[in-house]
């Protein structure tokens, strides 16, 4: 018999999910790289645990990014999130915030997997500009702004700083502009990056 959807969510909840969080700190790779298939999966059928559950995913991930979580089922799981949370939840602004001090952590570092590790997390931000709510867009070029801003941190001199500011702008007008698909919002996108160029 077919288990009634609430049944379905106590079981989710109280089995599966806590197996799969513990399978992110597995040792072995593949384990890593199918808990984190799993969680995506389960963000994308069932919307009601993206509260409970997504900011303890995207902690634990960013902790352990770049070398221990898999890139692509996690760019897919914060990408999920954006797209299908709540019509005007904060979950992808606060995904944001997330990702852009951990970006400026790695940039710290200053070694070059710490850097391009960085600007991965800068570019799925600007990618996150297309999918998320009307409403919480003005507040997620915000955080897309401090990204490119903060690019750079492990510059030398002010002219390395600067070009690695450019360079996050190029990858903002590519992921976040021009592979915007709402004609609507991308004229209002490039707008807003011819601005944020002018304070570069």
């Amino acid at each position: 018999p077919r288990v009634p959807s609430h049944e379905g969510l106590c079981v989710l909840s109280a089995r599966a999910l806590p197996c799969v969080e513990r399978c992110l700190a597995h040792g072995r790779d593949a384990i890593v790289r199918a808990a984190h298939v799993a969680i995506v999966a389960v963000f994308r059928t069932h919307a009601s645990v993206h509260d409970g559950w997504f900011p303890g995913y995207l902690e634990r991930s960013l902790e352990r990014f770049p070398h221990h979580t898999p890139a692509e089922p996690f760019v897919a799981a914060v990408g999920t999130v954006a797209k299908h949370c709540e019509p005007g939840s904060r979950l992808p602004c606060l995904t944001a915030a997330a990702l852009v001090d951990r970006a400026r952590g790695l940039d710290k570092a200053g070694d070059e997997v710490s850097v391009e590790a960085a600007s991965s997390l800068r570019r799925l931000v600007f990618g996150l500009l297309s999918l998320v709510d009307h409403a919480i867009v003005h507040e997620m070029r915000t955080y897309a702004e401090a990204a490119v801003v903060s690019a750079g941190y492990w510059a030398r001199d002010a002219g390395e700083s600067k070009a690695a500011r450019m360079r996050a702008y190029d990858d903002l007008v590519r992921n976040g502009v021009l592979a915007c698909s709402d004609y609507g919002r991308k004229n209002a996108l490039v707008e807003w990056a011819l601005k944020c160029k002018s304070r570069l």
